[in-house]
């Protein structure tokens, strides 16, 4: 038997409708998470997970050992962030405003209602805050300012 030295994992989707338009995910990857960036705008959509577990890393000769699939889960995504939400939900809990993302092509921060567990509403801390528009952690966007509050 070959020994496996590595596993190559990646998120595939596809859109409900139309479930033969595989996109493969690759954007940071991880054993425990991965986001997905750019899916259509409030849409059905299907998931899985598949793992390629190869005998050594690609870049060293590395071949394909087994390959693993899971079964295709449904979602949906959220709605277009239109003018008025967007500049709503710019802020942080601390009252920064939070420009462009420095992982990805997001060009602005947007607040989502979920936090890292799940729930709405549950954040420990601002890494557990996630931007709407592209899934990073608010702290991965640019600080562009604070609001000032006015007095009457």
């Amino acid at each position: 038997p070959v020994p496996a030295r590595t596993v190559d994992y990646r998120v595939e989707w596809a859109p409900k409708l139309a479930p033969e338009q595989v996109t493969v995910s690759r954007q940071r990857e991880t054993m425990l998470m991965a986001r997905v960036h750019d899916l259509p705008v409030d849409t059905d959509v299907l998931f899985r997970l598949t793992a390629r577990v190869l005998t050594d890393a690609l870049e060293q000769g590395g071949e394909t050992f087994a390959e693993l699939s899971s079964c295709w889960e449904e979602a949906e995504t959220g709605p277009e962030i239109d003018e008025i939400t967007e500049s709503n939900l710019c802020l942080d809990p601390l009252a920064n405003f939070r420009g462009r993302c420095m992982d990805c092509q997001c060009r602005g921060f947007v607040m989502s209602e979920y936090g890292d567990m799940g729930g709405p509403g549950f954040r420990d801390s601002l890494e557990d805050m996630y931007c709407r528009r592209c899934s990073c952690s608010c702290t991965r966007h640019f600080i562009i300012g604070e609001f000032q509050y006015r007095r009457p």
